[in-house]
């Protein structure tokens, strides 16, 4: 990592790099936390910080990072630490003095459990090339060490607090890399996704951002879990500051198989925690996202066919396929069943809640389709359109029957619609390319 730059931000001189087109300042911390406690931000560094690494994700299992059956070329290597409280800067390589860029906050996705803001896979260099914006990916405790907490000897929520204290030192530092404080969309994915709707209600985010994306957020299993908590909390009560990060990890693995009773909660048990610190009870909820509306701009929504990216995951979904002529009619049956659950019947009700606020709100669905390609569609289809990135994404199953030429052409019209969205907060309603369908 050669052609260095520097910056002078109001927390210290940051010293990164040059990446063809880009620039970049990765793996800066932006705060410190120790095991299961509460996270303070970084506001001043007693010397210069060199940000030329990947950020360390969070401890995880490792086999969740290993997507082989989508045919995923990925090359970059993962390194996992448990103070995992970094982000890093992405900035265009261009003459931007007089400037101040719009500035997008991405917010990973994977379960609560897994991924980290510099996963390979979530590469914003092509969408900073091709839009004069600055993205910052942050990375936040997950599992066990973020997202299980007894609210007395373990906080709740100590991934989100993660997240508040990297809005912080966004907030603070992200005008030493040209951007606009003032200007600032949040973005996530999935968990990522879940993670930027409950940031809109969280105490003391008031100031820290303007606007809000949340892609594909798995809102219809996130709702009373208090019972499944106790649970979880039961199964875990033997962890302490003491216990090895890899006990810990063998144990986070085995937590789904026992929570069979809890349905479709059970395999994704990890999230925030209502009426606990930075968040409201649950009972409170509509009130505070209908208050939120009043004073961000929010964008929703789901892919239509969110399950299909499961299919050859879900044991029962592979039992279907080999059930003889009506197998994959089954499994149509079931993608339309869970993804509605799941994602679209709750994305709907949010938008509901916000559409009367005062600022710009919008419900969006993601309708591309391959012909012939089951993962159309899918659950996370329109990050690959986002996160653009051919060496990646060429030869992946998800684009199998379409040419890189027309799968750029269509990812160039949802980048587009991103950019603008995040750039004024306004975008125009309708259908796009076949790719997505937006309406306010």
């Amino acid at each position: 990592m050669n052609n260095q730059i520097k910056w002078n931000c109001p927390s210290g001189e940051i010293i990164g790099w040059k990446d063809e087109g880009v620039l970049r300042a990765t793996g800066i911390k932006y705060a410190n936390a120790n095991r299961f406690e509460k996270p303070k931000v970084i506001s001043n560094y007693k010397e210069v910080i060199l940000a030329n690494k990947w950020s360390p994700f969070c401890p995880q299992n490792e086999d969740t990072l290993t997507i082989d059956q989508f045919k995923i070329n990925l090359t970059r290597p993962v390194e996992m630490d448990e103070n995992c409280q970094y982000l890093s800067v992405t900035i265009p390589d261009a003459d931007n003095k007089n400037k101040k860029l719009p500035v997008m906050v991405w917010i990973h996705g994977g379960s609560y459990v897994s991924g980290g803001g510099d996963y390979e896979i979530y590469d914003p260099k092509q969408f900073v090339i091709d839009h004069n914006v600055i993205v910052v990916s942050i990375t936040y405790r997950l599992g066990i060490f973020g997202y299980l907490g007894d609210g007395v000897n373990k906080p709740a929520n100590l991934g989100l607090l993660d997240q508040i204290e990297a809005l912080k030192w966004i907030k603070s530092n992200i005008i030493g890399f040209g951007g606009d404080p003032n200007n600032i969309t949040l973005f996530g994915e999935s968990a990522g996704g879940d993670s930027v709707a409950h940031l809109l209600i969280s105490e003391g985010t008031e100031d820290l951002f303007n606007r809000a994306i949340i892609e594909s957020a798995p809102f219809g299993i996130m709702k009373k879990r208090q019972k499944m908590t106790m649970d979880m909390l039961e199964l875990t009560k033997g962890i302490t500051k003491d216990t090895s990060v890899e006990e810990i990890i063998t144990l986070q693995k085995e937590i789904p198989s026992k929570l069979s009773d809890h349905g479709l909660k059970g395999n994704m048990p990890f999230g925030v925690q209502y009426g606990y610190y930075p968040l409201p009870s649950e009972d409170e909820l509509v009130d505070s996202w209908k208050k939120a509306s009043d004073s961000f701009d929010i964008m929703v929504g789901y892919n239509y066919r969110e399950i299909s990216t499961f299919a050859d995951i879900i044991p029962f979904m592979i039992k279907n396929k080999k059930i003889p002529l009506i197998g994959n009619l089954i499994n149509e049956i079931v993608i339309d069943i869970l993804t509605y659950l799941i994602y679209k019947k709750d994305a709907k009700r949010f938008f509901n809640i916000i559409k009367n606020g005062n600022k710009n709100t919008y419900l969006y669905e993601f309708t591309w389709k391959i012909p012939k390609n089951k993962l159309s569609g899918g659950h996370t289809s329109e990050l690959i359109m986002l996160f653009e990135n051919k060496e990646i994404w060429q030869n992946s199953k998800f684009l199998e029957g379409m040419t890189w030429e027309d799968f750029h052409k269509k990812a160039k019209i949802l980048k587009n619609i991103w950019f603008e969205y995040a750039n004024k907060g306004i975008i125009n309603t309708g259908e796009f390319g076949e790719i997505i369908k937006i309406i306010n």
